[in-house]
């Protein structure tokens, strides 16, 4: 029983006897007897006061009008009892009433009834969205899966991480949103064991902000590497993000529990407590210990499983590259099945796991991966840098695919393909989802952006990717199955992106491709179409002005030096224009940061407006902002414009035919050609802006 159970059941008992003895004998105040108002001298000179006595008198009266039967205490004689005996009493009782408010208060903050309620408020002395600086080696994570067939579901976890940060503060300052810490230490990194350790205060978590504070005595020093270890547990959740439960019906229609991550964008601090920014990399070294029939699953290749004594297992994962904590994956689960295929000649395997039911519906994923990866290998110029990657197929999965480096997981609604079932268009989606995800393997994971405000240098490449993959799986598996379509053709996908997207950004209210982040709880709603296929058109976009050679070389070079690293849409730009010098095309007007700033940062598009002149050798071309509604916007771009008439009939785009809207001079007067007839047709951008009306 509780310390409140105690004190409640006391202070029941104390209260009944003042209350039983009160009304069983009457007791009523009356004057002291007038001997006791008489003063005396003690041998010490000291006087003694009897008035200083009160005197309880039994009313033999009252005694006599009481109804028969009820018990009652007796007493025919006086009670004198000294004030100093009421005042100790008084105060008993009111130090007793503390004691008992005090231990009830510790004893709801011990069942964590209201210690969380009290903590929802708390904020930590850092003020800002972002963390303070920092760099991070290594995480070395153990999670425990508890009681996964079962609705009280939860994982115990210990996380350590290697870090420095570039200030000195006297706390730390990590992300972490609803673990239960127990327990936090804190340990030079093994290779600087000699240097002045400050000790741990305390710990407390800001829910508002998502951070575990862990206070110091002293001031950490900069540029210094620090082990940071925590204990804790959490609740297996089913809300589809963080570490949760999901599940699938086997073949005996028995359904069968699984453990499976969801951390873009930011719920790995949900997981282990983390530095959860993906400018932060570092290498992961995973354990998981799970009930023995089942089997796990992660980023890297499996070292080996090890049975408990508890009757558990213990799997060991090989440490991982450097990579950001929103890519770290697990997945646990029993009785599931792989498909196999080897994708290079060095024998790296391809895996696709999934629940018995579903894996003879998945054939065609295991061919996308065995035909998009080489293909990706040589239009980035580098080889997949893992051992292994393993695609899960999921029952219970939120989005259509996740990218997680060595661990692709996807939504089996998106993927699933039989012949004899589905349609042409549902193959089609499985080759872009298998696609998009494919080429994340080397952009978006090799090479990361810093910030979320950047995230369509991730999804928009990506995006341009999977139209690159279904231009080649056209050629490739496509024709062996059926006649080749236009829906197969990577261009027909950006432009049908592209317009898609334009009704959404002719609002006044749509968003600018790259946009600032006031808080992370709005980063979900970032992974919008503008993002995506906005992005996915920019990059087409610059690819069309720079030729398709000039581009595909300057993305091999943005990406073999940035491999590892996370970067900005300036270093793009820069790789970019380091390849526009080394090529032979036609000049740009203003650098290349210049002119991508304005079409990433500004929401909307251009719509050009053209007037033919009536000199024949002339037509007058305008740019303005497409709304629907009518606006007053003054936003300008800077707009290629590759052009053809009737007469030339030209229609690949070269320097004879190319001109640029410039974003400073909205207006301008185009040369088409001497005595161009007025009933002549004309056309503009030749269908290859994609992004302008």
């Amino acid at each position: 029983q509780s310390t409140w159970g105690h004190s409640i059941n006391t202070l029941k008992l104390l209260i009944g006897n003042i209350y039983r003895d009160i009304m069983d004998s009457d007791i009523i105040w009356k004057e002291p007897p007038t001997q006791s108002l008489s003063t005396s001298t003690t041998a010490d000179g000291n006087t003694s006061e009897n008035s200083k006595f009160l005197r309880f008198q039994m009313q033999d009266e009252i005694l006599a009008e009481r109804p028969k039967g009820k018990t009652k205490r007796l007493c025919d004689k006086r009670v004198y009892v000294h004030p100093y005996w009421v005042i100790s009493t008084i105060i008993l009782l009111l130090t007793f009433l503390s004691l008992s408010v005090y231990f009830f208060i510790e004893t709801l903050y011990e069942c964590d009834i209201i210690g969380d309620e009290l903590n929802e408020t708390y904020f930590g002395p850092w003020t800002q969205l972002r963390l303070p600086r920092v760099t991070v080696t290594d995480y070395h994570i153990h999670l425990q899966i508890e009681k996964l067939d079962q609705h009280d579901s939860y994982f115990i976890g210990n996380t350590s991480v290697i870090f420095y940060q570039e200030v000195e503060l006297n706390y730390i300052a990590i992300n972490s949103k609803n673990l239960n810490v127990s327990e936090v230490f804190l340990n030079p990194a093994h290779w600087q064991s000699q240097i002045s350790l400050p000790s741990v205060l305390e710990f407390r978590i800001s829910p508002p902000q998502e951070l575990l504070y862990i206070f110091l005595d002293d001031y950490l020093s900069a540029f210094t590497y620090y082990n940071l270890t925590v204990n804790y547990n959490a609740t297996l959740n089913n809300t589809l993000d963080g570490l949760y439960k999901g599940s699938f019906i086997s073949e005996s229609d028995e359904r069968i529990f699984y453990a499976v991550t969801q951390l873009m964008p930011t719920s790995a601090r949900q997981v282990f407590p983390c530095f959860d920014e993906p400018e932060y990399k570092a290498v992961f070294n995973i354990s998981v210990t799970h009930d023995a029939e089942y089997t796990a699953y992660s980023n890297a290749e499996k070292l080996q499983t090890v049975s408990m004594p508890s009757g558990k297992a213990r799997s060991w994962f090989d440490q991982t590259e450097k990579m950001s904590t929103y890519l770290m994956g697990i997945y646990v689960a029993k009785g599931v099945t792989s498909l196999h295929s080897i994708t290079r000649t060095d024998g790296k395997p391809l895996r696709v796991v999934s629940d018995p039911r579903t894996t003879a519906n998945l054939q065609f994923v295991l061919r996308c991966g065995a035909t998009l990866m080489p293909y990706y290998e040589d239009y980035f110029g580098l080889t997949y840098p893992l051992p292994k990657l393993d695609v899960v197929v999921l029952t219970d999965f939120a989005p259509l695919g996740m990218e997680n480096w060595g661990l692709i997981t996807l939504a089996d609604r998106a993927v699933v393909y039989n012949d004899s079932v589905h349609t042409d268009r549902v193959k089609r989606q499985v080759a872009l989802i298998m696609g998009h995800e494919l080429s994340h393997q080397w952009y978006g994971n090799l090479v990361t952006m810093q910030w979320w405000d950047e995230v369509w240098l991730n999804e928009g490449f990506a995006t341009y990717m999977h139209a690159k993959g279904i231009d080649h799986m056209a050629s490739t598996i496509v024709v062996e199955d059926l006649q080749p379509k236009i829906e197969w053709l990577g261009v027909y996908t950006l432009v049908y992106d592209a317009l898609e997207t334009m009704a959404t950004d002719s609002l006044e209210s749509s968003k600018p491709v790259v946009r600032s982040v006031t808080e992370t709880a709005e980063l979900p709603s970032f992974f919008d179409p503008i993002i995506y296929k906005k992005g996915s058109g920019m990059i087409y976009m610059l690819r069309t002005m720079m030729g398709d050679r000039n581009f595909k070389a300057a993305v091999r070079n943005y990406v073999k030096l940035n491999e590892y690293e996370s970067t900005k849409s300036s270093g793009l730009w820069r790789a970019m224009e380091v390849e526009i010098a080394n090529a032979t095309m036609a000049p740009f007007p203003a650098p290349l940061d210049t002119m991508m700033r304005l079409w990433a940062t500004q929401s909307g598009y251009p719509v050009l407006n053209v007037t033919r002149l009536s000199d024949g050798h002339h037509v007058m071309i305008t740019q303005s902002q497409f709304v629907y509604l009518n606006s007053t916007s003054t936003k300008t771009w800077y707009i290629p414009v590759f052009w053809t008439a009737q007469r030339h009939n030209e229609f690949n785009c070269s320097e004879s035919n190319t001109t640029w809207l410039s974003a400073d001079q909205p207006s301008m007067k185009l040369f088409i050609g001497n005595n161009i007839p007025l009933n002549h047709w004309l056309i503009l951008t030749l269908g290859e802006l994609l992004y302008t009306g």
